[in-house]
């Protein structure tokens, strides 16, 4: 097999680190905007615990992603609605609120604005976009027009790039991704076989850099 040759990805424009805040999970998004800031930026990381199966291990990602960088990280916890929410659906999600994007997002506005910061950093892609309707252009849009009317300001900087470019851009920043977490089972090894997984192995395959990926349980 052949495999394809991996493609610098321009670096997205950036809002100040010291009056932004970014929802963190540990992801691929996550890690890559982390390091596209870098060391010691004053950005802040905001981790959301909304009752998320797989809420323990990017956690742990995301300290371990703060210490390397020397940057601030609160972990904020609403584990009691997710759950509440969770009960109320018809079957278990490990996911469990429908549109955590838009809880993340006030979360995270009004974690901001406490701290004097004005800009509330978001890591959805172009391919979120496709599959997520809380990461569609008119949903963010109305998100961002919403905030606005607070003073406040939503940054997007990959929601123009696919997958696979951020992968490209986050390896031309020398992103550890043996340290990134996307699965969301919630195992201390990546399954490798949820959707999230499958993402993420599609996307490293696209971008020819499958040999820098992390090595899953379910191969």
């Amino acid at each position: 097999m052949i495999e394809h040759r991996a493609i610098a990805a321009p670096r997205p424009p950036l809002p100040q680190p010291e009056r932004s805040l970014l929802l963190c999970s540990g992801g691929v998004e996550s890690f890559t905007l982390t390091h596209a800031f870098g060391t010691d930026s004053g950005l802040y990381l905001f981790f959301l615990d909304y009752g998320q199966r797989a809420a323990a291990e990017e956690w742990k990602r995301v300290q371990t992603l703060a210490r390397s960088l020397r940057l601030e990280r609160e972990r904020f916890d609403l584990r009691d609605f997710g759950e509440a929410v969770g009960r109320l659906r018809p079957q278990r999600y490990h996911v469990p609120t429908p549109h955590r994007n838009l809880l993340a997002v006030a979360a995270a506005a009004n974690v901001a604005e406490s701290l004097g910061r004005n800009t509330v950093v978001l890591g959805t892609t172009a391919d979120d976009g496709r599959t997520d309707r809380n990461a569609n252009r008119a949903f963010l849009s109305a998100l961002a027009a919403t905030l606005s009317s607070s003073g406040l300001y939503l940054a997007l900087p990959l929601a123009q790039y696919r997958k696979a470019a951020v992968i490209r851009l986050g390896q031309d920043l020398g992103v550890p991704w043996e340290m990134s977490y996307s699965c969301i089972v919630g195992y201390e090894a990546q399954c490798g076989r949820c959707p999230q997984c499958i993402r993420r192995r599609e996307a490293f395959r696209e971008a020819g850099l499958s040999h820098r990926d992390v090595v899953y349980s379910g191969h």
